[in-house]
């Protein structure tokens, strides 16, 4: 279940167009700001280099809001002077390319920010081909995106000739339609909602050129606490046809805005804010095509050829953190109710309302669960670990497995499954940890640590810790049962002990900080009964010895005896037993007579023995 720490991340990554020649480097110095909001963001057409102010925009920062998702990224490629607004090329280092550009960009944004591609119906989303030729119908509208960049004419061999012309965006209500640095963004149709694809098409800068198409995927990371991060599949072309002029142009993007919407027109929430109270914080990187000489990361692993942006970070506003719904529920159930086995057993928690259209609900950020007494670890079986390291590598043994683990969640409809393993951290170690490895659309880990814990340290006490914010509506953790069972129940106490309480407890904490304890029955055979009552071999003489073995005898109320059908006798205390005398019987003259011992529990429970006996002659 899910580091089941923090899940979305949106990465965005844009190819840009450049004259395809080689050159040096240059510093790309990037800027980001995160909002969220609702209403469409208006930006106003402005110099390259200059700030565009952006105008319309009602921040909600608030817990589990479906606000829009606005990622404003600003970019300036080492010139040190502008003249009327425009960057000065005789200002800019020795030896760098005047026509450098951003090529890609990678943006994380905060854990539990979760976009939900089911919010559209797959016969509404764009298909592939459409997207391809032609336009995508509004019904598989996610968002938009802004473009503010510049036409370059030049050569570096020519710094003299090399002119930077700005063609911004204006405001949205200004455009008759889609171009000059506004498109919407469509939900393309996939085979699975991981990884989505999200389908990008901007008309030719000044309606000029050719029509430019990318795709950003959607896809999970989980070695980065199960974020999704999004990037792109298709480069945008390198050179732009200016057919006023007869030449092809370098462009360079100045600016880029991209929204997703919290609402779609179809009423369906797309996205989701985290309903975590910690600073939402996003991060972001951007990549040159002539190569940044100020490059220090690079998020998607290899050589450092990203540069690393000032991150964003919003402080969440917790006031409604009381009011969001946190309506998660546990139960638990078994194959068997039989004592002294190792039944399978099914642990379900449900958490409804994630993803819903009005107020989400809040995921759980930790899950503690203790074991009745009456159910312990088969210390037979602890020799079945996985060591951390193949844990980790997806190595384990087969032998290791104890069970699976099956989640349901909006997000993707074929749900996901996974294994769990008996995972030993160390040789130290006390009980080895349950390890659960997630499989489908999303694949992720989740470890979960055992102790003992109780009056008499005899309870297995399992603690799931920074599960991810998934947004599971449904998750079914499942122990096998049977000869390599791991858990098994107890007998029943006798003489005069007490059962061991049969409930199992949850204990939700969740990531707005409410909580809940669910305790739900494990429904074990009932510990109440008269387990033993002695045969009686020989005829007897002088004394009736009735001297039962009661299950959980400490709760019983009374026990009765009946000979032949009518009460001879009555005990109310402990340890309810009988030496009755013959002689004060009165019994019939008969061959066999029939002896019938009554218990009765403090909660009503009944239990009857019977057995046959002979008086000597």
């Amino acid at each position: 279940m899910m580091s089941i720490r923090n899940l979305l991340v949106l990465l965005v990554a844009s190819a840009t167009m450049i004259f395809a020649a080689s050159g040096a480097s240059a510093n790309v110095l990037p800027t980001l700001d995160t909002t969220y909001s609702h209403g469409s963001p208006d930006i106003f057409q402005g110099p390259s280099g200059t700030t565009i102010a952006v105008t319309g925009v009602t921040g909600d920062p608030s817990l589990g809001a479906h606000a829009d998702l606005n990622v404003d990224m600003s970019f300036s490629y080492g010139a040190t002077g502008f003249t009327n607004g425009v960057e000065d090329p005789d200002t800019y280092p020795a030896g760098t390319d005047y026509r450098e550009t951003v090529k890609s960009l990678v943006v994380e944004t905060p854990p539990g920010l979760i976009g939900n591609p089911n919010a559209i119906p797959y016969d509404e989303r764009c298909d592939p081909s459409t997207f391809e030729t032609g336009e995508c119908p509004d019904s598989a509208t996610v968002g938009d995106i802004w473009l503010d960049y510049s036409l370059m004419l030049g050569s570096q061999a020519s710094p003299s000739a090399l002119s930077i012309i700005p063609v911004g965006p204006r405001s949205r209500s200004n455009y008759d339609s889609e171009g000059d640095g506004w498109t919407k963004v469509s939900l393309l149709k996939t085979e699975s909602e991981v990884p989505a694809e999200i389908g990008v098409r901007v008309k030719g800068p000044v309606h000029i050129g050719e029509e430019i198409r990318l795709k950003l995927s959607i896809n999970p990371v989980s070695s980065e606490d199960l974020r999704l991060k999004t990037v792109t599949v298709d480069d945008i072309p390198q050179q732009v046809w200016n057919g006023n002029l007869d030449v092809w142009q370098d462009l360079r993007i100045e600016r880029m805005l991209v929204r997703f919407l919290g609402t779609l027109p179809n009423g369906h929430a797309f996205m989701t804010s985290s309903t975590s109270c910690q600073p939402w914080t996003t991060r972001a990187w951007a990549k040159a095509w002539f190569g940044n000489s100020n490059a220090d990361a690079n998020p998607l692993g290899g050589a450092n050829d990203f540069m690393t942006i000032q991150p964003s970070v919003t402080n969440p506003d917790c006031s409604n953190a009381s009011s969001i719904p946190f309506p998660v529920n546990g139960t638990v159930g078994i194959d068997t109710p039989n004592r002294d086995t190792a039944p399978s057993f099914d642990f379900t928690i449900t958490n409804p309302g994630v993803q819903g259209d009005g107020q989400a609900s809040t995921s759980p950020k930790k899950i503690v669960t203790t074991i009745p007494a009456s159910i312990n670890v088969d210390v037979q079986q602890l020799g079945r670990t996985c060591t951390i390291g193949d844990f980790n590598a997806d190595t384990c043994a087969k032998s290791a497995r104890v069970g699976s683990v099956k989640i349901e969640t909006p997000l993707i409809r074929a749900g996901l499954t996974g294994d769990v393993y008996l995972v030993k951290r160390n040789a130290t170690s006390g009980l080895p940890d349950l390890g659960l490895r997630v499989r489908g659309a999303i694949t992720f880990t989740q470890l979960g640590s055992n102790r003992y814990v109780g009056a008499k340290n005899n309870q297995i006490e399992t603690t799931f810790d920074n599960i991810p914010q998934v947004g599971f509506s449904k998750l079914i953790f499942h122990i096998d049962g049977g000869p390599q069972g791991l858990l098994r129940s107890l007998s029943c106490p006798t003489y005069n002990k007490a059962p061991a309480l049969p409930n199992f407890t949850y204990n939700f904490y969740a990531y707005t900080g409410a909580f809940r304890t669910v305790t739900t029955p494990m429904n074990l055979t009932n510990c109440f009964g008269i387990q033993t009552l002695k045969k009686y071999k020989k005829c007897l003489r002088k004394k009736l010895p009735i001297h039962a073995n009661y299950q959980s005898r400490v709760r019983v109320k009374s026990a009765t005896v009946k000979i032949d059908g009518k009460k001879k006798a009555t005990s109310r205390k402990s340890p309810f037993r009988f030496d009755l005398k013959i002689e004060k019987l009165k019994l019939k003259n008969k061959k066999t007579h029939s002896l019938e011992l009554k218990a009765v529990y403090d909660d009503g429970t009944i239990s009857k023995k019977r057995v046959k006996f002979k008086v000597c002659k």
